[in-house]
């Protein structure tokens, strides 16, 4: 059930729209009792397109970048198998949630499925584990670096802690939500990424002189995600950078008061593998095709930008 959720709010459609069968104790509805949530993800590689003409040989999770967004609310148990397609060992890393060392997804502690086969994760939510946080690879290793990075047969350190897996697209988002979360009108989620040339090995086009491309959710200029809401709407942005450095997210036209500075702000700086969650009531500024970008320049001209189109009610 928790996935079609994942499906509508992929789409942009209202949150509270799909988010139902949720006690809240202050209406006088029932109160929400946990269950188990299960999914399975498959490790696949796949040609992936960032913008028109633009490819790389990707490895994802269901053969999207980012792959499906897991949800679960306080409380609930996630259940996950992961089936590799691939031809190198790969695994699943999930931030914020509980696990036994058995569903760790490092090399050193076994959690990872050799090629060809399926290794199954369990995961555990409290009230400490609400809120936006990602899931990804933490061993997947493509013979070509291995070489690279002077790798010999049998040396099993090599494989420990790599981020090429991440590099090439294993990565998604997992929400958890309090029992009693207030609903908003639009809720989407934001990775931010670089795609490296060492691992993507992204050829640019012809007459240009680009060496590396950023962007969101797999994407680059001109393909970055569209995001829509009506003015006065309530719209929820979820951000996670996904990639090796700081990038600092900025939207035009819109504010929030952003709680780590007691201040009305339009700009945030996220960390590599930080996450932020803001809202904005859409259109303030009224309707418009508004810019959301880094304001990283590098990151900016290396096509870190997208749009937020906002129409009149």
């Amino acid at each position: 059930m928790g996935f079609a959720i994942f499906a509508a709010v992929a789409l942009g459609l209202s949150a509270g729209a799909v988010w139902w069968g949720v006690g809240n104790a202050a209406s006088g509805a029932p109160s929400y009792r946990p269950t188990t949530r299960y999914d399975t993800l498959e490790a696949v590689e796949v040609e992936w397109e960032i913008a028109p003409g633009l490819t790389y040989k990707a490895w994802t999770y269901n053969g999207t970048i980012p792959g499906p967004q897991i949800e679960a609310i306080a409380g609930d148990t996630v259940v996950v198998t992961l089936v590799n397609k691939l031809d190198t060992i790969v695994s699943l890393h999930v931030h914020g949630l509980g696990y036994a060392i058995t569903s760790d997804g490092s090399y050193e502690s076994g959690a990872y499925a050799m090629p060809g086969e399926s290794y199954t994760y369990t995961f555990t939510s409290d009230r400490r584990a609400i809120g936006t946080w990602m899931y990804h690879d933490h061993v997947a290793r493509s013979e070509a670096m291995e070489d690279e990075m002077g790798a010999i047969e049998g040396d099993e350190e090599m494989f420990m802690n790599s981020i090429e897996g991440i590099e090439k697209g294993l990565y998604g988002a997992i929400i958890v939500r309090a029992p009693e979360e207030r609903r908003v009108d639009r809720d989407y989620v934001l990775f931010m990424d670089e795609y490296m040339p060492e691992y993507t090995n992204l050829t640019p086009p012809a007459g240009t002189e680009m060496e590396m491309y950023a962007g969101f959710n797999g994407k680059t200029w001109p393909d970055n995600p569209t995001l829509d809401a009506y003015v006065g709407e309530t719209v929820r942005f979820r951000l996670i950078s996904i990639g090796t450095e700081s990038h600092t997210f900025h939207l035009h036209g819109h504010k929030w008061f952003d709680a780590d500075t007691y201040r009305w702000v339009d700009t945030k700086q996220v960390g590599p593998f930080e996450t932020y969650t803001f809202e904005v009531v859409a259109g303030e500024n009224g309707p418009g095709e508004w810019l959301y970008h880094c304001h990283d320049l590098m990151h900016l001209m290396e096509g870190m930008e997208g749009m937020f189109v906002v129409e009149a009610s």
